[in-house]
């Protein structure tokens, strides 16, 4: 399939199907979709995934083109925990992994080791992606590791925090008795090397080498050092380099809102989301949002909050602050150009100009 070809597929409902031979070859190739009455069935993460890819244009029955948002949000409405669900699909994809639905096995996803396709051997592991709010009782974890354990595979707990990462554990049965060799985190030996360097000011590649003379295949240990940082525990410097003052303890930017601070900000934006004004009145899901992302230094107050709905949410995650606003104004334009309503298509030119001349 070449890089500047797409596969023509259609949508009803929440099927999309496509007749195309492209579609068929990427099937015999990485295992897309599902083979129906000699058509290629996508389920919705697998359209949207190449959708975003641009190995897919998706059209609807009148034979208009369906945009990435519009699946997004339709898919969302049919299950809340889809954009979870996506980003481990998206992730295990890029990484090479054949990824395949697991409902008869009561989970998430069947992953297949790299070179293996579906039919030539089973899956290695199944999947559950959770997002790192979510709660887990022990009753849950185990039942899910018995159904693993039964199907000789193994479990993998796919934890998506709000930046959209994702941190991967293999979980497996043990006896109590084999006694297991205690090891040091990764977080444990940044910690380490940056006591051992108090008040200097150390880059962050200095430290991942640490970290990799004992693990050497340590994930993400320059996430680690971030939330060191975002913690309150080290301070930046500047950009990559950081220092530990022993003692110090600074501000935690990732504590969420206190409950009494969510409920200020939903009370005082009338329970609606401040972009589209849909909330709890009309049965819309409501979050509470920070203007200026914890990352960047912003606190869980009132006055760095703001009202929005799960949909509005996932979106400025996504894309960003700024370029949220820019796909708003383009999606208001659209709209207003439909209604004819050139006094509100204006009104979003407008603003997209002012981005623009301040090269925002």
């Amino acid at each position: 399939m070449a890089e500047n070809e797409a596969i023509i597929a259609v949508m009803m409902n929440e099927r999309v199907t496509s007749v195309s031979e492209l579609a068929k070859a990427l099937y015999e190739q990485s295992r897309y979709g599902e083979i129906k009455e000699e058509k290629i069935q996508y389920s919705l993460v697998e359209a949207l995934y190449l959708l975003e890819k641009g190995k897919l244009v998706l059209k609807d029955l009148r034979d208009k083109d369906i945009v990435f948002d519009k699946v997004l949000k339709k898919a969302i409405k049919l299950e809340p925990n889809f954009w979870v669900r996506y980003i481990a699909y998206r992730d295990m994809r890029n990484r090479g992994y054949i990824v395949k639905t697991a409902l008869k096995f009561g989970a998430d996803f069947r992953i297949y080791d790299r070179g293996v396709k579906p039919g030539d051997d089973h899956a290695k592991w199944i999947l559950y992606p959770v997002h790192e709010s979510s709660a887990l009782t022990w009753y849950e974890f185990a039942a899910k590791n018995r159904v693993a354990h039964s199907t000789k595979k193994k479990l993998l707990l796919g934890i998506v925090d709000d930046e959209n990462d994702i941190t991967y554990y293999v979980c497996s049965w043990t006896r109590p008795w084999i006694k297991i060799k205690e090891e040091k985190t990764v977080t444990e030996y940044i910690k380490e090397y940056f006591e051992a360097h108090p008040n200097e000011e150390i880059e962050h590649g200095k430290v991942v080498d640490y970290v990799f003379k004992f693990i050497p295949k340590a994930r993400d240990p320059w996430r680690a050092i971030r939330k060191l940082y975002q913690e309150g525990w080290l301070i930046q410097v500047r950009k990559g380099v950081y220092k530990r003052i022993l003692g110090y303890q600074g501000h935690n930017i990732l504590s969420p809102f206190p409950s009494e601070v969510k409920e200020e900000i939903f009370k005082r934006d009338n329970y609606r989301c401040v972009v589209c004004g849909n909330g709890l009145h009309n049965g819309y899901e409501i979050c509470a949002d920070h203007i200026k992302p914890q990352a960047k230094g912003g606190q869980s107050i009132l006055e760095n909050g703001q009202t929005l709905c799960r949909e509005h949410n996932l979106m400025k995650k996504r894309y960003g602050t700024t370029d949220f606003l820019k796909k708003y104004c383009k999606t208001m334009i659209e709209r207003a150009k439909e209604n004819r309503d050139v006094k509100t298509e204006n009104l979003f030119n407008d603003i997209l100009e002012v981005l623009k001349k301040y090269k925002l």
